[in-house]
């Protein structure tokens, strides 16, 4: 065997399914590019977690694709919103609360309120 016909059989072709790719092992191996940033296991845990969702790989690699792009969307509009400080929990969570689009998930990341201020608010 030749170096080219070795190098070309280690790389997934892309014209390859999705349902073609050996997913466990696409981002632990350091010849590959990783198809993927965000671990199938917790994805899959996600997902699971509710009763009727039980993803196949094709699924499982579509989710995980769509939560790396969400995820990219927030950091990016995160770090627009705030003209290019560093990305904070505080400055995700000014853009998550200013964004109607994201109204979905503002209960999940809520402004930080510091212990003092809440006690204070108790007492009145």
């Amino acid at each position: 065997m030749n170096a080219n016909a070795s190098s070309s059989q280690s790389k997934p072709s892309p014209q390859k399914s999705v349902k073609s790719l050996d997913l466990s092992d696409a981002a632990s191996s350091s010849s590959q590019p990783a198809l993927h940033h965000l671990p199938f296991s917790k994805i899959k845990a996600i997902m699971q977690s509710t009763d009727s969702l039980k993803p196949n790989e094709e699924g499982l690699f579509a989710m995980t694709k769509a939560t790396e792009a969400f995820v990219a969307m927030l950091a990016r509009g995160a770090s627009e919103h705030r003209r290019g400080q560093m990305l904070s929990y505080n400055a995700l969570s000014d853009y998550v609360l200013n964004n109607e689009e994201l109204g979905h998930i503002q209960e999940m990341i809520p402004r930080k309120v510091k212990f003092s201020t809440i006690q204070h608010e108790v007492q009145r």
